[in-house]
């Protein structure tokens, strides 16, 4: 058994649906260390309940369901299009128009994606993000994918890793 000062709650929403998970200390999604006098964070890999809708809507995401686990360490950039509270980022140049971005990650424009900003995260030297990374799958109707998309852990991210620009 953990005390409450042990355990963290972390919810959500993916996909259209609510979660909620409880972590212990040494499950917590990421954590803070001084290494050479740099203050470093390891963002590690989001915690998917085995079996959940949760689960199949990431995995499913993924071409052929297939993500493998990879750690991105500092210099990487990943982006977004749309706004910051969602897991799924890339480590692909941006795409040059919105029609573009739509088909190569599969973005339906009923998900409410207005594409209004791109989210920029650079990961500082010393520092790392772990997510399941692999290739878009499709969402029919056009919607093709196969950009490369990777899964990570939004909230433990620190805004000062964030460049937020404004599209439209």
């Amino acid at each position: 058994a953990y005390s409450t000062a042990q355990m963290l709650l972390t919810m959500g929403t993916v996909s259209g649906m609510q979660y909620s998970s409880i972590y212990t200390q040494q499950e917590i999604a990421f954590r803070d260390a001084i290494q050479d006098g740099v203050k470093t964070v390891e963002v590690s890999s989001p915690k998917l309940p085995e079996g959940s809708q949760w689960e199949r809507n990431v995995r499913n995401s993924f071409e052929g369901g297939k993500a493998t686990e990879t750690t991105y360490n500092g210099g990487t950039k990943l982006y977004r299009i749309g706004d910051k509270n969602g897991g799924f980022w890339t480590t692909d140049t941006p795409p040059a128009t919105e029609f573009e971005w739509r088909v190569k990650y599969a973005i339906k424009q009923e998900w409410g994606n207005n594409a209004s900003n791109l989210y920029e995260i650079t990961i500082p030297k010393g520092s790392s993000i772990t997510g399941l990374a692999g290739k878009v799958g499709p969402q029919g109707m056009g919607l093709y994918g196969g950009g490369q998309q990777v899964y990570i852990d939004f909230n433990s991210v620190p805004d000062s890793w964030l460049n937020v620009m404004k599209l439209k």
